[in-house]
């Protein structure tokens, strides 16, 4: 059973492939976060580098996902499901729509983003 659902429902989805990608400057939420020092003449960078005098000018984060019919390279899974003979729901997402990360062990949303213009099927 699934966090927020009575039940799973076998469903037959279409997704278009697509990539997004954000970058993200972090100094300024670092800053705010009191992480100010790195950022000053005051650093401390000598754990990391030999060279004097050094620090940070820039923290930049970049998310990228991507969805195509390879699916993920990374891993490979087999399953095998055992479902009623119903016919199985259909799902198209053939018009704008968000999509989500979320991992269930934190709680926490990993990554999200919207897509404007899915491509034809």
């Amino acid at each position: 059973k699934g966090a927020h659902f009575s039940s799973w429902v076998s469903a037959n989805l279409y997704i278009p492939k697509f990539s997004i990608s954000a970058t993200y400057d972090l100094k300024n939420h670092l800053t705010k976060m009191g992480i100010t020092d790195v950022f000053t003449k005051q650093a401390d960078l000598s754990g990391i580098t030999g060279e004097p005098e050094l620090q940070v000018s820039r923290v930049v984060h970049k998310a990228v996902l991507n969805i195509d019919e390879r699916g993920t390279e990374a891993s490979a899974a087999t399953a095998v499901e055992i479902m009623p003979m119903s016919v199985p729901l259909n799902i198209e997402f053939n018009s704008p729509f968000l999509v989500m990360i979320f991992d269930r062990t934190t709680n926490s949303t990993l990554f999200i983003g919207k897509i404007n213009n899915p491509a034809e099927p």
